[in-house]
Parts: C-alpha cells; structure tokens; sequence
C-alpha cells in the first residue's frame, strides 16, 4: 500500500505487481544471460500498434507517461532506480537511443513541453554521474510531482 494516510491509488495487488515489473528491468539487465535476452528484446522494433521505435523505446515512452500521470509518486524512486539500472547495465549509447525515441512523441511524458525541454532533461538523465541527479531529473521531466500528488491523463 502507499503511504500512511493517504487512499492507495492502486490496488495492493497493482502495486505489488509494478513493483515486480520495476524490479525485473532493475535486475535483467547485462552481463547476465536473462539481461542480455531482455537487451536483444528491447532492441527489437515495437508492435506496429506502437510507434515507429524499439521495444525500449516503446517501454521508457509508456514509463514517462506513467510517471507524469497515473503513478503514485512514491514509486519515482523505484522506477529511478530500474531506469539507472538500464542506463547503466545496457549502456548509455543504447539507453539514449531509447530516451530519444521515447521523448520524440509528442505527448511523451506530458503534452505541451518543448522539444527544447526535453533534450534538456534528455541530456541531465545522460550527463548524471550520480542517481540522486539522475532521480531528480527524471522527477522533473515527469512534472515534478510532490509527494502523494497524482495527475490526470488527458486521455
């Protein structure tokens, strides 16, 4: 459940199961023999259902939107975490390449922030050396959400 206090967002149930799905990209990443099964797949294109992008690309897209809408911000730091871990364990060459796949999609993470804006934030998610930097720029790339804050989807 979430914080003390506060209404879960998500069944216990929901969470339990993004929490798993957060820990298995954190710990399927190279050199271990699932990470570099999981790394070929992620380098595969995306459905045609998609977008013209990689599995990865498709994946860090759908992460972005969950972090700027519907995810509970208590969970930025797990999510901060896999994505350092994919940054880290597939390589920076490849993680940016998914970064700017994902950030080239208009409402990717939210509608209305520049291109501009985003190779900003694209180049402090590659530039990070540390993951509290790391974190933080993906909190404000996501709109700086506040503790328990959650934001509707335009959708």
């Amino acid at each position: 459940a979430g914080p003390p206090g506060r209404e879960p967002l998500l069944a216990d149930d929901d969470v339990a199961g993004l929490r798993q799905a957060l820990v298995l990209l954190r710990l399927a990443v190279p050199p271990s023999p699932l990470g570099s099964l999981v790394h070929v797949a992620l380098s595969q294109p995306a459905p045609p259902s998609a977008a013209a992008c990689s599995q990865g690309g498709a994946i860090f897209a759908r992460m972005l939107v969950s972090l700027s809408t519907w995810m509970p911000s208590w969970l930025l730091g797990d999510a901060a975490s896999s994505l350092w871990a994919m940054r880290n364990g597939h390589g920076p060459a490849e993680f940016g390449r998914w970064l700017h796949e994902a950030l080239a999609h208009a409402d990717v993470p939210r509608p209305g922030l520049s291109a501009e804006a985003k190779m900003a934030f694209a180049k402090q998610l590659l530039d990070a050396t540390a993951w509290s930097a790391f974190k933080a720029a993906l909190k404000q790339l996501c709109g700086g959400k506040k503790r328990g804050e959650r934001r509707v989807s335009s959708d």
